[in-house]
């Protein structure tokens, strides 16, 4: 579970921005519409499209983005 985000401060060093923290962290892209873990490759549509038609879905089809 993730801890609420409350519990983060910002760092007033530098150099702890590369501390770990127990956090968690999404990235939300054409590929992962909405961020969920192991979520990319979803995309239909795209500039790859046409190459990616018989892979079906969990293949990257706009690799350009």
């Amino acid at each position: 579970m993730a801890p609420s985000s409350s519990t983060f401060t910002s760092p007033s060093n530098p150099t702890a921005l590369a501390r770990l923290r127990p956090v968690l962290t999404r990235s939300i892209s054409p590929e992962n519409f909405d961020g969920s873990p192991g979520g990319g490759g979803r995309a239909t549509e795209g500039t790859g499209a046409e190459a990616a038609r018989d892979l079906g879905q969990g293949w990257k089809v706009s690799p350009s983005v």
